[in-house]
């Protein structure tokens, strides 16, 4: 069992290099698995005739324990195993860069298999960067460090619940970001997590980005909310 959830572009699934690794336990499998992260190449997005705001786009690949090409993989990507412990090379220099193929998304939470992979010699990238073409202009830049969104000139403090949302707000503009996605991807929340404070958190969001001439679309059932410009 070899798969994949991404945050972002489906489309984006080339170059990557692993960056942490744990053991987990999947309720549905009832196995133990091995939980990768894996970064890949850094994107541009186009905006006009610019290159703009290149992102770190990071992906979870998880590996049963014991299954073969599992373990492949976890030797290639240069995990180690021990004692029920999962390390990397100290050094990231050592850290083997990967080529990873992944099939088409399955589903609403986005799910792709990994198909194949492969270790590349250093300096051998098949693709350099990856660019999202035609992405639509927004004109907000998202300062990750700070939590602060700036657009027009105009900068925004927010809290630490507010910038993962308007992070992912982002991402998927112009499209919806669904009540499970946020769930998944911001920090602190979780598959249980109260729709409630979930729409009070979009509440709060929502007033806070009348500064920047945005807003945020009313919810659409589980098809979740979208970033608007005033």
């Amino acid at each position: 069992m070899r798969r994949a959830r991404y945050e972002f572009d489906p489309a984006l699934r080339y170059f990557s290099w692993v960056v942490a690794a744990r053991l987990l336990e999947m309720p549905s499998v009832g196995r133990s698995l091995v939980a990768t992260k894996v970064t890949l190449a850094t994107p541009y997005v186009i905006e006009g005739p610019d290159l703009v705001s290149g992102t770190r786009l990071e992906a979870v690949v998880w590996v049963l324990s014991g299954d073969a090409d599992g373990a492949r993989f976890i030797d290639d990507a240069g995990v180690y195993l021990a004692d029920d412990r999962v390390t990397l090379p100290a050094d990231p220099a050592l850290i083997p860069r990967l080529a990873c193929r992944f099939a088409e998304p399955e589903g609403a939470r986005r799910y792709q298999h990994l198909v194949s992979w492969e270790v590349l010699k250093p300096g051998s990238y098949p693709v350099a960067p990856v660019v999202i073409a035609n992405a639509p202009a927004i004109g907000l830049q998202l300062d990750d460090a700070a939590h602060t969104a700036t657009r027009n000139g105009h900068p925004l403090k927010l809290g630490r619940v507010e910038f993962p949302i308007i992070r992912e707000l982002v991402r998927a503009f112009p499209s919806r970001v669904s009540v499970q996605h946020l769930r998944d991807n911001i920090p602190g929340w979780d598959p249980y997590t109260d729709l409630t404070a979930i729409r009070q958190a979009i509440s709060w969001l929502r007033k806070r980005l009348k500064s920047l001439d945005l807003t945020v679309s009313d919810q659409d059932g589980e098809r979740g909310w979208a970033l608007l410009i005033r």
